[in-house]
């Protein structure tokens, strides 16, 4: 098809029978009178008279009209070639019907252009089906307006299902089936999007993949993606923007990792989160978060925490630069969030400079083995939470005790926190409770503090034994209605 000449003539055939190239030649139009209808077909360049259907009228308000040519029946070993023989300028609707069958190939849609739109897909698009078979699809340098894969089954086993790369046009997938290999082979990827203006996967399924859907440089947006046994669901890199539309019900070890400033958004992301049966359910483990994405996928994590979700930190460190460090806030929920660098024993080996626990109200939020360097402030921050807040193997030791301001472990408004096997030196208070808090601390040692311990505003700090945390000043102050139960059971109190 010529993309200086699409349509050359339009003809009127009467005699009822259904054009073809005998009548029809590429690049022509031919009304066919069949039972007294007239029906619109076209030749593109010599393949054969296709049927073409026009848009609904409503979709055609405020919008100029782009006829649609279908070629139809189409087996699947001549895909690629009808494929190629099309004008890399598009200026129509290209819908692509295939028949039904096996293809040991994969196929490519490269550098399209023009207002037109580009559809390939199987004759019941909307269903997944094993019926339509391709090893896999690269769309690549597309800059027309729409691209379409649907109803297929993708076959590929050691690399990539779909690979998407350096398209401005829209890429929809809808009703894949990827499901082939082992989720424990390198480059075994279900959909892989890189530099695209718009990718939307709708209604497909993808199982037993290293990762399921990875993207880069990109905004995708999934819709009702379904699947199990993958290794990773999301993985987002470079900026890309991920986003539930509907919500995935896709299963897989580590759901999702963030990184290099990637985001990803849960369904009604802009009135407030709810995912309970997504990207999260009961009992799932994120690993292998590097330290400076943390804040990153705590972000996209749903507000409310239908379940628990723990999240393994790679060792590392967070800038002191960074705004504030690490912030959780307001996660509600009977879901736990737990938040683990080095479990077990105290360790220099994941850094970050401050921690701001604030309003939650979900079961618990637990944060085991980091070392928060910051020495100005409150370095560990805890308020106004309902949540049960517990805090272990913790350090805390950098910073100067002669700062009166610097603090260790400040906890407002938080009636139950749990402080046990911390470290805190260098302080210039070591541990400050108030506004009705209730904080126990278990086995704390440090060195180097001015004041260790306080209680104030009606709260109550028990500890349950003596530690080892040493201070130049006060080892227990109250005032304000506070208190504090030593390891004697004796109650101090203002």
């Amino acid at each position: 098809m010529s993309s200086t000449a699409l349509v050359s003539n339009v003809k009127l055939i009467t005699s009822g029978n259904i054009p073809t190239t005998t009548n029809l030649f590429p690049g022509e139009l031919a009304f066919g009178m069949i039972e007294g209808k007239a029906e619109l077909y076209g030749n593109v360049g010599g393949m054969g008279a296709g049927h073409v259907e026009g848009l609904n009228l409503n979709d055609c308000l405020g919008r100029s009209f782009l006829p649609q040519l279908v070629i139809e029946n189409v087996p699947l070993d001549e895909l690629q070639s009808t494929i190629d023989s099309l004008s890399k300028f598009l200026n129509r609707v290209v819908r692509i019907i295939v028949e039904p069958g096996t293809l040991d190939q994969r196929i490519s849609v490269l550098h399209f252009t023009g207002p037109g739109q580009l559809w390939i897909e199987s004759p019941t698009p909307m269903t997944i089906s094993y019926e339509f078979s391709v090893i896999g699809f690269d769309v690549s340098g597309c800059n027309n307006d729409r691209i379409e894969i649907r109803g297929f089954n993708i076959t590929e086993n050691q690399g990539r299902g779909v690979q998407l790369s350096n398209n401005t046009a829209l890429i929809v997938l809808h009703a894949l089936n990827i499901e082939e290999g082992v989720n424990t082979t390198a480059n075994n990827v279900g959909i892989w999007v890189s530099v695209c203006r718009f990718a939307h996967i709708v209604n497909s399924r993808i199982s037993n993949k290293l990762v399921a859907m990875q993207a880069r440089f990109s905004n995708v947006i999934t819709s009702s993606v379904s699947g199990e046994l993958n290794s990773t669901v999301i993985w987002g890199a470079e900026n890309s923007i991920i986003q539930e539309h509907i919500v995935n019900t896709i299963d897989g070890e580590t759901p999702l990792i963030l990184i290099s400033g990637a985001k990803f958004y849960n369904v009604l992301h802009s009135t407030g989160w709810h995912v309970q049966n997504g990207l999260f359910p009961a009992g799932r483990t994120i690993n292998n978060v590097p330290i400076t994405e943390l804040q990153n996928l705590i972000n996209s994590l749903p507000r409310y925490l239908s379940s628990n979700i723990v999240i393994n930190v790679l060792p590392g460190t967070l800038p002191i630069g960074s705004v504030h460090g690490v912030i959780v806030a307001r996660f509600s929920g009977p879901g736990t969030l737990t938040i683990n660098g080095n479990v077990g024993t105290l360790s220099a080996t994941h850094q970050i400079s401050h921690l701001l626990i604030e309003r939650c109200t979900n079961e618990s939020i637990i944060v085991n083995g980091f070392d928060f360097i910051g020495e100005g402030g409150q370095v560990v921050h805890v308020r106004y939470n309902t949540s049960r807040i517990i805090f272990r193997w913790n350090l805390c030791i950098a910073g100067n005790s002669s700062d009166p301001a610097l603090q260790g472990i400040h906890i407002a408004g938080t009636p139950y926190a749990y402080v046990e096997n911390c470290q805190i030196s260098n302080k210039g208070l070591a541990i400050d409770v108030r506004d009705n808090s209730n904080v126990n601390v278990v086995n704390i040692s440090g060195v180097g503090n001015n004041m260790l311990y306080r209680s104030r505003q009606g709260s109550q700090l028990s500890r349950e034994n003596a530690g080892t945390m040493t201070g130049a000043g006060a080892v227990n102050t109250v005032f304000g209605g506070g208190s504090i139960i030593l390891p004697s059971g004796h109650i101090i109190g203002s």
